[in-house]
């Protein structure tokens, strides 16, 4: 095994970590510069609000429902973004939001806070009470609760068991991080932690003092994160409790790819055919031209369109060599979304798209670029035919941008500001 230093990366662009385990390389994708159009408003609204430089993450948590937004907070030496779903598209600080929330509300929180003093030497009684006081799942109570053993979780890392209460908890450092994660189960807490070691030996966190508390909810079933470090005077903080198997992961990776925001963080674009429309238009809702025929069979899928199963959430609309076609994206509760393409008053396609949950990344010649970068799941499709392509690299060579996540805005269409986000709300009532 040849380690990787234990230092973190900060403010760094595009970058490619490599791991050297058992003699075979593999390489980490690259963590995306580019900032999801939500948090662009957020951080647009926090300007001149704070003195603190403005960083967020370019990856956030996959979700499964409603429309993405923010609400922000800032004073002087602090500031707060609260990511939520709402049950219909909402601007950054749109006083309905409260009034308009799904069911799992807010998806996570993150922000800066400076405080009176730095940290204390590393080693110092009371070193990490700053961070402690800060982490919402951070436990510090060893207090008569000496390690009973030490466990090996692979890459060389080996974590010191506690017995908190009636929790069981498993320590462990990586360079000047301490990483906790606890829970009833041993079985179920091992579980939970193998899978941050791996993100932590592949990926790298800021370089500097911090806490990555998890803590297992629901018999370990699902589990909640909090994050948290320290750079000179300012603290940063990251917190998911949207509970999911995958949330510590998600939020370590909202850590990895914190960046410091500029008007300049936008997607490094890459050229590909343009678009070979003449004319296009953006709909939502009710708004929706249909593109599939009541009563459609996908027979290799299984699918058959009824309105009342495919709801439609949002859709293009354009003219493509002198005739009309439709691109529309239905929410199949809870299978996910699905897609559907009409071209000159014909159904060409309907069916999945590349993933449950999907963006609208590129429009280039006849087709359309669809991804979950996160997933590396990418299709395209022909908005003529209604081929699709899913070779993974074909498609990659056509989405009109370098590196994972995904761009502030769907590119190919002149003067286009559309987020690339599909929602997936919930079943309608």
């Amino acid at each position: 095994m040849i380690s990787l230093p234990v230092r973190r990366l900060v403010g760094f662009t595009s970058v490619t970590v490599i791991a050297l385990a058992s003699g075979n390389a593999f390489a980490a994708a690259p963590i995306p510069t580019t900032f999801n159009p939500t948090v662009i408003q957020a951080m647009q609204a926090l300007r001149g609000k704070t003195d603190l430089d403005l960083n967020a993450p370019t990856l956030l948590p996959n979700r499964q429902t409603g429309f993405l937004t923010a609400v922000t907070q800032a004073s002087v030496g602090t500031y707060r973004v609260t990511l939520v779903d709402t049950k219909r598209p909402l601007h950054v600080n749109n006083r309905r939001i409260s009034h308009d929330l799904v069911s799992a509300g807010v998806v996570a929180t993150f922000g800066a806070i400076r405080l009176p003093s730095p940290l204390k030497a590393p080693g110092s009684p009371g070193y990490l009470t700053p961070l402690e006081k800060y982490n919402r799942e951070w436990s510090g109570a060893k207090t008569g609760s000496p390690a009973s053993l030490r466990v090996a979780l692979g890459d060389h890392i080996d974590a010191v068991q506690y017995h908190v209460g009636t929790h069981i908890q498993l320590d462990w450092t990586e360079g000047e991080w301490t990483i906790q994660v606890a829970g009833r189960s041993m079985a179920a807490v091992e579980k939970a932690a193998l899978p941050v070691v791996h993100l932590l030996h592949t990926y790298f966190l800021p370089p500097f003092p911090g806490l990555y508390a998890v803590k297992l909810l629901d018999g370990g079933r699902t589990r909640v994160t909090s994050i948290d470090w320290m750079r000179g005077r300012v603290l940063s903080y990251i917190n998911n409790r949207h509970a999911s198997p995958s949330n510590p992961q998600a939020t370590g990776r909202m850590a990895i790819s914190w960046h410091r925001f500029t008007s300049s963080s936008q997607t490094a674009s890459v050229a590909t055919a343009p678009y070979a429309g003449t004319a296009w238009r953006f709909l939502r809702g009710r708004y929706v031209v249909p593109a599939v025929a009541l009563g459609y069979h996908n027979l290799g899928q299984r699918l058959t369109f009824q309105p009342s199963k495919f709801i439609p959430v949002e859709g293009f609309a354009g003219s493509l060599h002198g005739r009309p076609f439709v691109l529309d994206f239905y929410a199949h509760y809870p299978e996910g979304l699905d897609v559907g393409i009409n071209y000159n008053h014909h159904t060409v396609y309907f069916g999945h798209g590349p993933a449950p949950v999907f963006d609208v990344l590129n429009f280039t010649g006849n087709w359309v670029v669809l991804g979950a970068p996160s997933a590396g799941a990418y299709m395209a499709f022909n908005l003529v035919t209604g081929h699709s392509l899913v070779n993974t690299h074909q498609v990659v060579l056509m989405k009109g941008y370098q590196g994972l996540g995904t761009p502030s805005h769907v590119l190919g269409l002149s003067g286009s500001l559309i987020s690339p986000n599909i929602p997936y709300p919930y079943r309608p009532s």
